[in-house]
């Protein structure tokens, strides 16, 4: 299990630097910039295996959505499955 969760906080570091470096507004606790990162340090070993960004744009945000193969969409994060979720206003997916 340990190895799991070392391997999920290092993939979300990577893809939370990766979004950030391109300009999305990234929420992840193990980024710098994030407002709590000090405090998050302090508190935790690792800033854990879930981030959020936001594009800004909602056709970005849908290619986003449409082009991923390895997360599923979903409006609930209650499971083990790598998930991903667009919430430009509504209330779930099937709502578009």
């Amino acid at each position: 299990m340990a190895v799991r969760i070392e391997r999920q906080q290092a993939n979300a570091e990577q893809i939370a630097h990766y979004l950030e470096s391109h300009g999305f507004k990234t929420r992840y606790p193990g980024l710098q910039s994030h407002p709590q990162y000090e405090l998050h340090r302090s508190m935790a070993r690792g800033a854990g295996a879930v981030l959020s960004f936001e594009t800004g744009n909602v056709k970005v945000s849908e290619r986003i959505v449409e082009s991923t193969r390895i997360w599923g969409i979903s409006v609930s994060f209650g499971c083990v499955n790598s998930l991903i979720r667009f919430a430009w206003g509504k209330a779930n997916y099937a709502d578009l």
